[in-house]
């Protein structure tokens, strides 16, 4: 998780997506489910870093080929308004990469679908 926190999100290693993200990543989170690509999921990065978004991850732990994370959210949603939040994540790895997320997040302003 070192390479996916602090390289790609903290350092912006977009070239490291590629390596760290399988060919069909399904996240299911507040939104729904959804499934991106590597190169998708490269130009989300990269505009979230563009509004200052950090994330710190305050715990996490590896079991087998799933790894959680406690983390800490801030910077600007597209409209410039400051946001932050918390959450939990579950990953599931496959041959290495990332291949589906459970997320869990209490963000101020975003709402849960139906």
């Amino acid at each position: 998780m070192t390479l996916w926190g602090t390289e790609v999100w903290g350092n912006g290693r977009l070239d490291l997506v590629d390596e760290l993200v399988a060919p069909d990543y399904v996240r299911h989170g507040a939104n729904g489910t959804g499934v991106v690509s590597p190169e998708s999921y490269a130009k989300e990065i990269e505009a979230g870093r563009a509004n200052g978004w950090q994330f710190t991850t305050h715990a996490a732990a590896i079991d087998g080929d799933f790894i959680w994370t406690r983390w800490w959210f801030g910077g600007h949603r597209p409209d410039r308004e400051k946001a932050t939040g918390k959450g939990i994540q579950i990953y599931r790895l496959e041959n290495g990469k990332l291949a589906e997320t459970w997320n869990m997040a209490e963000i101020p302003g975003d709402s849960w679908a139906d």
